[in-house]
């Protein structure tokens, strides 16, 4: 699969579904040659169930889909992202 890592840095990723790793290729084109930059065995990482995420959580969606089911139509208590909830936060002094 084609990557864009910068702007201008460009190379290919590779998933070997088998053996569960990622690889991931950078084309250097002063060298006009392709590394491999990163690679990674992704099984453990697929044992996980609520790794590095924020809001909304996994858990905050699913009681977001059971309120769609029944046909609710607000969304209680689902805090928004911090950026969101104090747009002061992010200015400048």
């Amino acid at each position: 699969m084609p990557a864009q890592f910068t702007g201008t840095t460009w190379g290919c990723y590779v998933m070997d579904v088998e053996a569960q790793t990622l690889c991931a290729y950078q084309w250097f084109n002063g060298d006009k040659k392709l590394r491999l930059v990163a690679a990674r065995d992704f099984h453990n990482d697929r044992q996980l169930h609520d790794f590095n995420t924020d809001t909304p959580t996994p858990a905050e969606v699913a009681k977001l889909l059971e309120l769609e089911k029944t046909g609710r139509r607000d969304v209680p208590n689902v805090p928004k992202p911090e950026a969101e909830a104090n747009p002061a936060h992010d200015a400048q002094p």
